[in-house]
């Protein structure tokens, strides 16, 4: 299977973690029985908790991402290199045959 189907997977997996946590961690607070004030508070040290936890998790993601997508630059440039190349000598070659032509 090539590397970047597994890194798709795993983002997959990471995305759908962070959520089930944020839900499980929202529903948990709503339905223990606490006052308002409480339950606000958690709420938000909830809330603070899930967001450095999902910063941490897109650096990892990001981490696992960018040398993929650096070598997929690369590989883009090595291949495109040879074809500027042969469009060049086409456009050369076909300038040389049109104004020997038109000298006729």
């Amino acid at each position: 299977m090539p590397d970047f189907v597994v890194e798709k997977d795993k983002k997959g997996f990471l995305w759908g973690m962070l959520a089930g946590m944020a839900a499980g961690a929202a529903l948990g607070v709503l339905f223990a029985p606490d006052e308002g004030e409480n339950t606000r508070r958690k709420l938000k040290e909830k809330s603070k908790e899930l967001k450095k936890e999902a910063e941490e998790a897109l650096g990892e993601l990001s981490d696992t991402i960018e040398p993929w997508v650096e070598e997929t630059q690369e590989n883009i440039e090595e291949a495109v290199e040879p074809v500027q190349k042969r469009a060049k000598q086409v456009v050369e070659s076909t300038k040389k045959r049109f104004f020997k032509n038109v000298k006729k």
